[in-house]
């Protein structure tokens, strides 16, 4: 019948690859290492194998088809553990290939079950995990794969549209505070790591980071202005037009935003939090004067014009009475 022969191509396939794949595994329980040869046909074993699941069990049996990826991955990790290295704590060539064909697979299988933002969710989870065990075993190929799919998620959730019917109770909104969620877990590891001794964070490590703090206050600032744009485009004003309504909740959004960014930047003396902050001031002030106010009635602009001005003048204040604390001697 067509189920037995299925089934029997099926079994021939996982017999071809235990068989080539038993060589690099008692080599690496017996000597701790893996040559290049067998790097080679461990990798060119695994994915053969991976492309003969796909062909025969997608899209009819996609559990089995996920199980079976998980298995691959759980076998690599495995054969990875008996690789050693000479120095404790640093993983070998052949550890991080056999690790990075593991998080291959299990890359794989996630969007063979899931669909839609549970993919990019996933992703952000498995890239902040990665990162963190790459910054604590020492592996950089884990945190570059880390990275690489912690950008994965960060496209998918910025250009995959999702419903967003209620204002902040809705699927985008959901999934862009996971994905910033993973991006802090991320940032918080990496300073957790900074004060182990054994670890070292070169200049690539560093421009990495800072560069994730701005893009984690880019991509809260873009989730909630959707939330706010999308809300004021839906009620129902009183004397504004809806889209003037929705330009104006923008700027009072920057402004308060870039507020919160420079009260937090003086209290924990960063110098990149202050300068987005100045930055994000910046963008409202222009947007309010060269934009916003074009379209107001003489009272509104006023309002606006006096209540940029308060806020202004309270940032002003905060940040020359910071400035001449610093000047003090201690």
């Amino acid at each position: 019948s067509v189920i037995a022969s299925f089934a029997m191509t099926l079994a021939f396939a996982t017999l071809f690859f235990l068989l080539f794949m038993a060589l690099p595994a008692i080599r690496a329980a017996r000597t701790s290492t893996l040559q290049s040869l067998e790097l080679f046909l461990v990798l060119l074993n695994s994915f053969a194998y991976m492309g003969a699941l796909y062909t025969m069990l997608w899209p009819d049996y996609r559990w089995p088809l996920t199980l079976a990826v998980l298995l691959l991955s759980a076998l690599h990790l495995g054969i990875a553990r008996f690789v050693r290295s000479k120095k404790p704590g640093e993983w070998t060539a052949s550890q991080q290939l056999l690790a990075g064909l593991a998080l291959t697979f299990v890359t794989i299988a996630i969007p063979i079950r899931l669909d839609g933002k549970w993919i990019t969710l996933a992703f952000a989870v498995e890239a902040a995990l990665l990162i963190r065990m790459g910054y604590r075993s020492l592996a950089p190929l884990l945190k570059v794969a880390g990275f690489i799919l912690l950008g994965i998620a960060a496209l998918r959730v910025l250009f995959i549209p999702l419903p967003a019917e209620q204002f902040l109770f809705n699927e985008r909104f959901a999934t862009f505070l996971g994905v910033i969620t993973c991006m802090g877990f991320v940032l918080y590891s990496a300073q957790q790591q900074r004060s182990s001794p054994d670890v070292k964070f070169d200049h690539s490590d560093l421009t990495a980071l800072a560069g994730l703090s701005v893009v984690m206050n880019i991509y809260a600032l873009i989730a909630l202005s959707l939330e706010l744009w999308d809300y004021f485009g839906r009620s129902a004003t009183i004397g504004i037009d809806r889209g003037l309504a929705q330009h104006l909740a923008l700027s009072v959004l920057w402004t308060t935003y870039a507020t919160i960014l420079l009260v937090v930047g003086m209290k924990r003396q960063s110098q990149l939090l202050r300068w987005q902050a100045l930055i994000l001031f910046g963008a409202a002030v222009l947007k309010v004067f060269f934009y916003d106010s074009s379209f107001l009635e003489r009272f509104y602009r006023i309002l606006s014009f006096f209540i940029l001005g308060i806020v202004l003048m309270v940032v002003s204040f905060l940040y020359q009475r910071k400035t001449t604390r610093d000047r003090l001697p201690s």
